[in-house]
């Protein structure tokens, strides 16, 4: 039997342009929403995964986010709480979630992205034992695979090699 959001309370951790239309999505189901971004302490965001039913990540990876849910944190969650990854798989602690899962610390979760990603042949033994479980729903790191989202990447793409072409190169890493 499903469980309903509307009335729920959602942990959004990471604010930025994705995080934004997904607080807009939750709030239009009816979810009560916090954020957490780079400038919420670790005291903070402590209180906001005890407080969560759904902890819902869409954060970078770099070496703060790096297994920002630990073991510690997701001891922290309800036990009823749902946790939604599709930021960077190595944003959680993959071990640890399994340990979480399986002793039912935690209600579920649902994974678009894995520790050990990009797959470069085949999956870790980790990664498989987590996919499986019963309180697990997995995508293989599909979440924007849409025929829209290729439609937008191309024409992208375009506008960075005319950009490239006029001198003026968008979108630069340095």
């Amino acid at each position: 039997m499903g469980v309903e959001l509307s009335g729920k309370q959602a942990l959004l951790i990471g604010h930025g342009n994705i995080g934004s239309k997904t607080y807009k999505l939750l709030e239009a189901v009816g979810m009560s929403v916090i954020v957490a971004n780079s400038k919420t302490t670790n005291e903070d965001l402590d209180s906001k995964f005890s407080q969560a039913d759904y902890v819902v990540l869409n954060v970078p990876l770099n070496p703060l986010t790096k297994h920002l849910v630990d073991a510690r944190r997701l001891s922290l969650m309800k036990k009823t709480a749902y946790l939604i990854n599709t930021a960077r798989g190595a944003v959680v602690d993959q071990e640890a979630l399994i340990v979480a899962l399986n002793s039912n610390k935690i209600a579920g979760a649902a994974l678009d992205v894995f520790e050990g990603e990009p797959l470069t042949g085949v999956p870790s033994e980790e990664m498989l034992a987590v996919v499986k479980l019963p309180n697990v729903v997995a995508t293989p790191h599909i979440g924007f695979n849409t025929k829209e989202t290729s439609f937008r990447l191309g024409i992208e793409l375009i506008g960075n090699i005319k950009a490239v072409i006029d001198g003026k190169p968008i979108n630069i890493v340095n």
